[in-house]
């Protein structure tokens, strides 16, 4: 498939990778609950009753309680122009939430003059969210007297259910024929362990799905803070 219809409709070029991630994410994440069930059902076997329930409770407590929010920095680069890269982050299927877009229907996605919405269901159906991304531009930062120094920058303010979910500066440059896009992202919440070895998985797929839409993963890199 053509480089220009992968641009035109990206979801078909990564929704198979996108539903690989999903298929080894709730593999990894079934693994997680039923450990966490086997360590609980052994310390309540294994210690006093009381000793034993305390610990396991303890156990499950880790798991679902928030302990730390997450960053990061990523840098790519493109073939297209900056004027395209810009319309794409700014469109109703930004590359870097590729993993929320990637599997939603047409129908589950709502268009207004502000902000796109996304009407992302899982736990086979049983629960859903919506989440609401406004893009917000800025003005071309001319930092040289050439294009190769101009710099554009965009803001995208993620929201889950009317709750402050994320932020992601993303800025855009020419140099040397190709596009740059430097991106930093914080997250608004702190996440559990469960969401944590999400991540992990994520990161594993996150530059072969980016590569399906014709950006190249230079760098990437995550920290966690309390």
């Amino acid at each position: 498939m053509s480089a220009s219809v992968d641009r035109l409709d990206p979801p078909w070029a990564v929704r198979p990778i996108v539903r690989r991630y999903h298929r080894v994410e709730r593999t990894v994440s079934w693994v997680l609950a039923l450990s966490v069930v086997a360590v609980a059902l052994i310390a309540i076997r294994s210690l006093p009753f009381y000793v034993g329930v305390i610990a396991a409770l303890g156990v499950l407590a880790l798991v679902r309680v928030p302990l730390v929010r997450r960053r990061g920095d990523a840098r790519l680069e493109t073939d297209a122009d900056p004027d395209t890269v810009r319309a794409e982050f700014g469109s109703k299927r930004p590359p870097v939430l590729i993993f929320q877009w990637g599997l939603v229907e047409t129908d589950d996605v709502t268009v207004d003059d502000e902000a796109v919405e996304y009407d992302i269901s899982y736990l086979f159906g049983l629960r859903s969210v919506t989440m609401r991304v406004e893009p917000t531009d800025r003005l071309p930062d001319e930092s040289g007297s050439d294009r190769s120094s101009a710099v554009d920058e965009l803001e995208l303010v993620v929201t889950v259910d009317g709750n402050r979910w994320a932020a992601y500066t993303v800025r855009i440059r020419e140099r040397e024929e190709r596009t740059v896009v430097d991106v930093a992202w914080t997250t608004d919440h702190r996440v559990d362990v469960r969401q944590l070895v999400q991540g992990l998985v994520a990161r594993r797929y996150y530059p072969e799905a980016l590569a399906a839409l014709g950006y190249e993963t230079v760098m990437r890199d995550v920290s966690w803070s309390l």
